[in-house]
């Protein structure tokens, strides 16, 4: 008896089922959709992020590159050396860490640069510090100064902000 009623009606049956089925399907075409566009939106956010980073990375290294410019190399002058390393600006507060985090998204070389100009910007900063806590009055013994250090380590820090500048493209 069964039989026979889903023979009778088997058209309505599959019409009925073919109905649930499009309803089905456009709802997962739907839903398919929207996580569709919320990737997108998301990559777009990881992209812009991105970028936000590489503008910050390159306002480090435009930030460090300026405080270099200020650095005396060695000269016969010392009042001007004097007078220079008192008025360097004070980079302590510089944030290496997140400075080599955003280098090392650049890539394995430019991460690895960045750490050379943090360890040699410290180097530096350790000279300047010596240089400071001397009384002006009594007057910085420039004998006692390590030229090689200081000029090593300036070159090196410009040479690895290079190397970042060269990465970032």
């Amino acid at each position: 008896m069964v039989l026979d009623w889903l023979n009778h009606y088997a058209s309505a049956i599959q019409a009925i089922s073919t109905v649930v089925l499009v309803c089905i399907t456009a709802w997962y075409v739907a839903l398919t959709r929207a996580l569709a566009k919320t990737a997108s939106e998301q990559l777009r956010g990881q992209r812009e992020a991105a970028e936000a980073r590489r503008r910050e990375l390159q306002t480090s290294i435009h930030y460090l590159s300026a405080i270099m410019e200020t650095l005396p190399g060695p000269t016969s002058d010392q009042r001007f050396i004097a007078n220079a390393i008192v008025h360097v600006p004070d980079w302590g507060d510089f944030d290496f860490g997140l400075f080599r985090s955003l280098a090392s998204e650049v890539g394995l070389r430019a991460g690895t640069s960045a750490s050379v100009v943090e360890s040699r910007m410290k180097r530096l900063a350790d000279q300047v510090k010596s240089v400071k806590s001397v009384d002006p009055r009594v007057g910085f013994n420039w004998d006692h100064f390590d030229w090689r250090v200081w000029n090593n380590a300036l070159i090196e820090s410009r040479e690895a902000l290079q190397e970042i500048r060269k990465e970032l493209g």
